[in-house]
Parts: C-alpha cells; structure tokens; sequence
C-alpha cells in the first residue's frame, strides 16, 4: 500500500487532502490529538512522538545532506528538492534540537567552514529576491546552538553574536 492509503485508514483522526492538492499538509481533526501523541504520560511507547528526538535527527540529516550537496556543487544553483528543504529548515530543526547531541556537532563543524558560501548562493537562488534575513537568522541560530553546548570548536568569528 502507498502512503496515502495508510493515511486513508487513519481518516477518524487525520484530514487526508484529495490527491488533486498535493501541497495541501494532512492535517488532525482535533487539535488535542497531536498534544496526545506527544504526551508521554498519555500516550503508549508504540505511538509515542518524541519531538526533540525527532528534531535532532531532522537537523542532523540537514546538515549531512547540506555537506554533501553543497561542498563545490556547480549544481547547487538548481538544488534538488532535498538539498532545497535542508538548505531552507536545517536552522529551525536545529533550534529545537536539545544540546549536546555529538552528530549534530560535527556536521556542523563541516558545514560551516566547508559549505557556507555554496549555501548562501543555493539560498539567494531559493529566496529569489527576497532579503538576507533568514539567512542571517539561520546562522544566529547556529551560533547560539553552539555556546549553549560549550561547542568552542568553531572559528571564534561563528561565535561572536551577528544580530
């Protein structure tokens, strides 16, 4: 069965879109039930959602694909659909990622010095125009991430406040 179908079948709890608005996000019926799932007093170990598990790998799979797909990439000035979500939320996975997390650490340590310029260019092409912002935030929060969990592994200019 494909991933739809499954969604069907959980139709008393979640709001499947039809297949003719494919950017339209599934959505819950109720808003108590995704509070529910992330309850561990509530909720069964079996469908249990441990968010800042969840952030943490999401960041960390960011920051690796960024590391891969950036690192002297000409073809980062069309990304992928991948390379284009990792570039645009590994900042607010990471900003949810509890601290200490070592793999998240070190692809950060590779990305920032290998990878920043090819990511501020993938960036301008994917903000078409519009301001530097999230970028600048982006990096503040990798700043912050890494002072919160006494990471002074960086170049000392990562870790000077850019806001």
């Amino acid at each position: 069965t494909n991933l739809r179908d499954q969604l069907e079948s959980l139709s008393s709890v979640v709001i499947v879109p039809p297949p003719d608005e494919p950017s339209t996000p599934v959505r819950f019926f109720h808003p108590s039930f995704p509070d529910f799932l992330k309850d561990p007093q509530r909720c069964t170990d079996r469908f249990l959602v441990d968010v800042p598990a969840i952030e943490t790998l999401l960041a960390q799979r960011c920051l690796e694909i960024m590391v891969v797909g950036l690192r002297g990439n000409s073809m980062a000035r069309r990304p992928s659909s991948i390379l284009r979500y990792a570039c645009i939320n590994w900042a607010g996975h990471l900003a949810k990622a509890p601290h200490g997390d070592t793999r998240v650490k070190d692809n950060l340590e590779k990305f920032i010095p290998n990878c920043l310029r090819d990511w501020t260019k993938v960036m301008k092409t994917v903000l078409s125009g519009r301001i530097i912002h999230p970028q600048v935030l982006s990096l503040e929060t990798a700043r912050e991430w890494i002072v919160r969990n006494n990471q002074y592994v960086l170049p000392n200019y990562i870790l000077k406040p850019m806001i």
